[in-house]
């Protein structure tokens, strides 16, 4: 009669056996980053590929420098990470300027896991990050050139995670007066 009426119990109760619950000790979570978070480096290794001589330099350039390769200026104006448990990617604002007859100045950030989302066109060379070294500084990030916007009339550089990021021709952008790209840069995963 015992075991029938604990077969019932059991049934009745959706077979729960009755035992004491031990209350389960809570357990940090990892250690995580915000989707927007980027960590900025003080030097950016960029490649440039030379396409008439088969020829690819590496360089290491500090940020707010600048590095001449032949008739093409590379200035570094900001290069971040993202955090160690995040996924992998480097982003440096780049201004290059090249000497040979009607190539287009840019400025504009370069990814290295996404290089097709800004490149440089250029005949002669192919710009790419490798990726940002050097010591752990506050990201300098570019916002949009509103000098830019009212002399030209024409739409700023955006922030390196918006995909319709495209380079500015003929205008300076620079990390203290692009806002704009720093909002996107911010919102973006």
């Amino acid at each position: 009669m015992k075991k029938i009426l604990q077969n019932s119990l059991f049934f009745i109760l959706g077979f729960v056996p009755f035992c004491s619950v031990a209350k389960a000790d809570t357990v940090a979570s990892p250690l995580s980053y915000a989707s927007n978070v980027w960590v900025g480096r003080s030097e950016a290794v960029i490649r440039v590929l030379d396409k008439l001589e088969s020829r690819s330099t590496v360089f290491t350039i500090p940020v707010g420098e600048k590095q001449q390769y032949k008739t093409l200026t590379i200035e570094v104006k900001a290069c971040v990470i993202r955090p160690p448990l995040m996924a992998s990617d480097s982003a440096a604002f780049v201004d290059l300027v090249d000497t040979h007859p009607d190539t287009p100045h840019f400025a504009a950030w370069i990814f290295q896991e996404e290089p097709a989302i800004s490149v440089y066109e250029n005949p002669v060379y192919n710009v790419a990050v490798v990726q940002c070294s050097g010591n752990p500084v506050a990201p300098n990030l570019p916002a949009a050139s509103r000098e830019a916007k009212q002399n030209n009339n024409q739409e700023p550089s955006k922030g390196p995670d918006d995909n319709k990021t495209k380079p500015s021709d003929d205008t300076k952008s620079t990390p203290q007066d692009n806002a704009a790209s720093l909002e996107q840069f911010l919102k973006s995963p």
